[in-house]
This record gives structure tokens, C-alpha cells and sequence, in this order.
């Protein structure tokens, strides 16, 4: 029912991919589908998790994920090649966060889309609420329930989620009548499961969405050690109908808007791990960025000092013990601090 044609077009991999029975396309930078990522997921303390839109201190740990366009494992989505530099812009503002607790997993997306708006409406045709008012900012997740058996059946978790821009009005979808989770009765709720906050004076949106375990492993549980698998995607598009074709998106794994591989080869591994997220007494997320445009480590002088290493490499250290800190453990992480999502077959 889908074909994909492989065309080259600046060394990259241009894929056509028809999905929800519109014509997208698929940029991968690598010039070749990822064989799969795996992020290593902390616990969160569930008095420090809200899901309100707003990434909170203790709630989540930053996962540094390449969003360099040279060399992004992410994919880019685009309607037509007219709006392709706007899904570029977009991959370099994305921001991943995560965490895990109570039986469920945390994921929160920042990101800065062109521009935020989301003007359109849930189509109320067939079976269940259809996806295509991801033609707008919105955010879809992923999984396949077989998770590492019987990867080639139809991936049966798929929603989609958005906030209307006019009126607040939260919207879910679903891409057909098999997308519905692990069980009879989950669809994601406004405020409890999920929220998206804009903030109109930067021109980020933000993405919460916290997802039980039951609805997507296979055993119905995970806790540490274990590893679930999503695809994630944000969508956004300045069309006023959702018929339009100048949407875009950028997506972690191969199966959320426009993205067809209906597989769970191309997911994301998230590696629980029982280290607990702790609070640092100032906020996660920080946009400052250095003279190259990279993103910033920004430490606290008083608990910290910065040295050189024999390599001429920056390092921190923590003042009350003397010892080196993990970057990844700091409110902000450095795009050239080490990578604890990278390229690796799950």
C-alpha cells in the first residue's frame, strides 16, 4: 500500500513515505534509517513529577541527543521540499527529557517550531479520532506491545496529542482502529497524562507525557534494567486546513507522523536504570548558547570549579568533595559532554 523511493539530494537519503494517504518525505542526515538509539532512563522521585507543562527540577534528566543536521541520527519530516529548512531550524531547537516512576515512563519535549499554531480539529471519520491535525504543533508517541518479538506486525500503540493555540482545546488522535494500546480502555488525558504549554515570548512549545508501562511492554511491567521501546515525534505546519502539505516534523524513530516504518526495528531503546534524579535547586532547561552556537554547561561557582585535564579537556569539579562531576548530571548539558544516547541495535 506504501512504497519508498530512495533519491539522493545533497548526500542525504531522501525517502518518500505515504502516510495517513498523503504524500510526505523523510530526510535522514546519515543518509541511512538508524538501526535504533538507546537512551539510559533515571528514576524520578513521584513528588517531584507534575504533568503541567512544565519541566521541573528532580522531574526529569536531559537526554543529549545530536541535533546537529550534519550528523543527527533524528529524522526530518517534510509535507513538501518547500518547508524542509524549517524542519532543519526546528531539529536543532529539540529538546528530549525523560525519567521513570510508579509504573510508568516520563518523556517531555521542548521545541521551537516555526510557528505556533494549531488551529485544527480532530477528524471524527472511521473507526477512532484520526492524526491529522498534526499538520499543526503536535506531538505523537509510539510503540509496538511485541516490543522485541514479532517486530514486523503492525505497531499497535500510536497516539497523537495537541493544544489548540485559539481556544486551549486539548486534542487526541489515533492513526486507525488498531493503534490503541495494550489495553481496552487507555487514551491519554488532558492535565493527568499529558499537557503542552506554549511560551509565545520564546517560541517554544512544551510536551509532558507520562505512559504506564502496561501499555507498552509486552509483559504489561518494566523497572531497572529493563528497556522500552517509543518512537517519538514533533509535529508543527502554518496551514490553515489539515489537507496542507507544508507540515513538518522531527522524529526520534521511524514510526509517528509521516514516518511509516511499521515496525519496532527503528524505536528508541529507553534503558531504565535505578539511579534516582536528584533535585539541583535550579532549573533543567537553559537555551544559552556559546559563540559557535553551541549549547552551554552552566554550573553553579560556588558548588564547582572548572579545570583542564592533561588532554586540555574542560572538566568540573565538585568543591565539598574534589572529585569530577558527570555533566549529565548538571541542569544543563554541553552538546560536546558525553553522549548518553548513541547509536546501538536493540
Amino acid at each position: 500500500m506504501k512504497k519508498l523511493v530512495a533519491l539522493v539530494m545533497l548526500s542525504m537519503m531522501i525517502v518518500s513515505v505515504f502516510a495517513v494517504n498523503v504524500s510526505a518525505q523523510s530526510v535522514n542526515a546519515q543518509g541511512s534509517t538508524p538501526t535504533g538509539t538507546t537512551a539510559i532512563v533515571k528514576r524520578a522521585d513521584p513528588a517531584n513529577v507534575a504533568i503541567d507543562g512544565v519541566i521541573g527540577d528532580g522531574e526529569y534528566e536531559r537526554l543529549d541527543i545530536d541535533t546537529d543536521p550534519d550528523s543527527s541520527f533524528l529524522h526530518l519530516v517534510f509535507g513538501t521540499g518547500d518547508v524542509l529548512e524549517k524542519a532543519q531550524v526546528m531539529l536543532e531547537s529539540m529538546q528530549y527529557y525523560a525519567s521513570w516512576c510508579d509504573g510508568k515512563i516520563n518523556i517531555a519535549v521542548r521545541n521551537k517550531p516555526a510557528m505556533l499554531q494549531q488551529i485544527l480539529s480532530v477528524k471524527t471519520g472511521g473507526d477512532y479520532p484520526e492524526d491529522w491535525f498534526c499538520r499543526n504543533v503536535a506531538y505523537t508517541i509510539s510503540s509496538d506491545v511485541k516490543q522485541t518479538r514479532d517486530k514486523g506486525k503492525q505497531c499497535n500503540f500510536y497516539f497523537a496529542i495537541a493544544k489548540r493555540t485559539d481556544t486551549g482545546e486539548y486534542l487526541v488522535g489515533y492513526y486507525g482502529a488498531n493503534q490503541r494500546g495494550n489495553s481496552e480502555s487507555y487514551v491519554p488525558k488532558a492535565g493527568e497524562d499529558f499537557a503542552i504549554e506554549y511560551d509565545h515570548s520564546s517560541g517554544y512549545a512544551t510536551m509532558e507525557w507520562s505512559i504506564p508501562f502496561s501499555e507498552i511492554c509486552e509483559t504489561g511491567t518494566a523497572g531497572a534494567g529493563d528497556s522500552v521501546y517509543l518512537c517519538i515525534g514533533a509535529e508543527a505546519g502554518e496551514g490553515t486546513e489539515d489537507t496542507s502539505d507544508d507540515f513538518y516534523a522531527v522524529s526520534l524513530g521511524d514510526f509517528t507522523y509521516g514516518v511509516d516504518i511499521r515496525s519496532a526495528f527503528n524505536h528508541a531503546a529507553f534503558q531504565l536504570s535505578d539511579d534516582l534524579i536528584k533535585k539541583t535547586g535550579s532549573s533543567i532547561v537553559d537555551d544559552k548558547k556559546d559563540n559557535n552556537g553551541d549549547r552551554q554547561t552552566v554550573v553553579d561557582t560556588d558548588k564547582y570549579e572548572v579545570k583542564t585535564d592533561e588532554n586540555g579537556n574542560e572538566i568540573i569539579i565538585d568543591k565539598a568533595t574534589g572529585k569530577e562531576v558527570d555533566r549529565n548530571s548538571l541542569p544543563a548539558v554541553s552538546a560536546a559532554g558525553a553522549f548518553i544516547v548513541r547509536k546501538k541495535r536493540h
